[in-house]
């Protein structure tokens, strides 16, 4: 049972915050008060039990508990530290002698269910995975990231690097030709894939634990934190956390309404205008003062680029303004790339996996190429005169036209009618205003310019935008 020190502890919560993890400092005494008075618990559930709320951080969680309190050594393989639970169909054998690498590693099983009820049956398959530290320091492997790569592309890179050099692809590959020849039922390939994404997620949670320790360096670890990944790079069984976030958020914009008080003829008292009455006039009220709330966005426009680097982002603003369209008198949805799509009363969109269809649009009468120039003329010359002047215009785009003329006037035209325009980018910052991008021409226009790369942006221009 593994037990905690005060320093460990220390470096836990520090390496969870910079995580983007927030902890409370009453969370933290809770859950240091646990520890003490429950020495026989295992420490590393007190503290999964008193410092996460969300079922979507406890990967990293364990990813952070076995940097600080368990950290991994040079010998290390998957069965040494804490990580992620073997799937029920695996089972872990003793060492064994290592392919071309050394002694050392692993040998994972994948049982049938007869074999795993009796230990005289074989396994289906079988593998040993060499010791990771031996892979990881050989000739060719991808430990830099090259200019421009994202790092997540770079972490694939070195996944593939390792199950190549272990032999796990070539013995992948002839497990498929297997399927292919009858020779595995599809309940024995279904186990093969869940023994093959239990070895790919362990190997990216080791080889974070390996940057982290190398460059002593926490903020790298916001990558794997949910909150802080780009949109485009959830996996569609990861889309379930984005749609549960942005239910939240609608349920947040319930509460606050986007509401701002005025004087009225009837409503709710007003308590200091009657207060003052009363003071100015010696304790006696002659009149009494109402306030009424009203809509402080009454009109939401949202005009969404849907070219296929910018599509995965439209899809999530355009979910999240579904779910608080009932707080404005109007909402209007709009879709472009080299025309404009009015969408407002398409079906469809209130499916969570609206993806396909929002590019679908993209291919209907379009060259697939953006050109924000086209796009701002037709929204003025055709839809701008049934826009009220009070209404609020969400822009999602890249800014990128492919050198086409920027036809600014247009934009200035649009901002001159409407009582605010946001611009929302899902690029990085640094990348603004470089190559084909617009966003130098265009951004005088706006009332203000957001990133909106990750679930935590969209929080962020939520509160600034609508509450």
């Amino acid at each position: 049972m593994t037990k905690i020190n005060g320093w460990d502890f220390l470096k836990l919560i520090n390496g969870l915050r910079r995580a983007g993890i927030n902890i409370s400092m009453s969370q933290v005494e809770d859950a240091w008060i646990a520890l003490n008075r429950f020495p026989d618990l295992p420490a590393k559930n007190i503290l999964e039990a008193m410092l996460i709320y969300r079922s979507e951080d406890q990967a990293l969680f364990q990813l952070i508990y076995n940097l600080t309190v368990n950290p991994p050594q040079e010998e290390s393989s998957p069965q040494n530290t804490e990580g992620a639970p073997l799937p029920s169909s695996l089972e872990v054998g003793p060492p064994q002698e290592g392919l071309g690498t050394g002694r050392g590693g692993i040998t994972l099983a994948l049982m049938s269910d007869d074999s795993s009820q009796s230990s005289s049956q074989p396994p289906i398959l079988s593998f040993q995975m060499p010791l990771l530290h031996n892979l990881m320091h050989l000739k060719g492997f991808p430990s830099a990231v090259d200019h421009g790569e994202k790092r997540e592309e770079n972490l694939e890179k070195q996944v593939r690097f390792i199950l190549g050099q272990a032999g796990f692809l070539t013995w992948a590959n002839s497990v498929e030709l297997a399927r292919k020849r009858g020779q595995l039922t599809e309940e024995e390939w279904a186990r093969f894939e869940e023994f093959k994404e239990y070895w790919e997620k362990e190997l990216r949670n080791i080889l974070w634990q390996e940057e982290v320790k190398k460059q002593n360096n926490w903020e790298s670890l916001r990558q794997v934190n949910w909150r802080y990944k780009p949109l485009d790079s959830f996996s569609p069984q990861e889309e379930g956390i984005l749609h549960q976030a942005l239910r939240q958020m609608g349920n947040t914009l319930a509460v606050h309404r986007g509401l701002r008080k005025r004087k009225s003829i009837r409503g709710t008292l007003q308590v200091s205008s009657i207060l003052k009455e009363a003071f100015r006039g010696n304790g006696k009220i002659f009149s009494l003062h109402y306030e009424d709330y009203v809509l402080k966005h009454p009109e939401l426009v949202i005009l969404c680029d849907v070219s296929n680097s910018v599509a995965p982002f439209a899809q999530f603003l355009i979910y999240l303004c579904q779910r608080v369209k009932s707080y404005f008198r109007r909402v209007r949805i709009y879709l472009f790339i080299d025309t404009i799509w009015d969408i407002t009363n398409e079906e469809w969109l209130n499916q969570e996996s609206n993806l396909e269809e929002i590019r679908s649009w993209g291919r209907k009468n379009s060259s697939g190429f953006s050109d924000y120039g086209k796009t701002f003329q037709e929204f003025a010359q055709n839809y701008l005169p049934e826009i009220s002047s009070k209404a609020t215009l969400l822009i999602l785009g890249d800014g990128r036209s492919n050198f086409r003329p920027p036809q600014k006037e247009y934009l200035q035209k649009i901002s001159s009618k409407v009582k605010h325009i946001y611009w929302l980018n899902p690029l990085e910052e640094k990348d603004w205003y470089r190559g084909d991008s617009l966003m130098r021409e265009y951004q005088e226009f706006c009332s203000k310019t957001f990133p909106c790369r990750t679930i935590n942006d969209l929080w962020q221009i939520t509160r600034k935008v609508f509450i």
